[in-house]
């Protein structure tokens, strides 16, 4: 089961777990986001390594849901353990979610 210790938002974030056990250094980490209101793109997409610096600032056009018309889940490959942040928020609006994802 994925790590996910603390979630908050309009916007759920969802680890893929890699089969029964916890993510861990080197790990393919897949994020799906399930928005609670209707949808409003484009997302400005942050993820923190805990050393505090931004590992991913990218922009995403489309949510990937997990559902079958969605994109892809989003992949990171974490390189030391510790507690990484998510952060995904709307560019033209107020939703966003923010997550923690433990790894080791």
């Amino acid at each position: 089961m994925a790590h996910l210790i603390e979630s908050s938002g309009e916007i759920e974030i969802i680890p893929q777990s890699p089969g029964s056990r916890a993510f861990s250094i080197g790990d393919r980490v897949k994020l799906v986001f399930t928005p609670i209101n209707e949808p409003n793109p484009p997302y400005q997409l942050k993820v923190t390594a805990p050393s505090g610096s931004t590992i991913v600032d990218t922009i995403i056009r489309a949510l990937p849901t997990g559902e079958p018309q969605s994109g892809p889940p989003f992949e990171f490959s974490p390189s030391v353990s510790g507690i990484y942040k998510i952060d995904i928020r709307e560019m033209r609006g107020r939703a966003f979610g923010v997550g923690k994802l433990k790894i080791g």
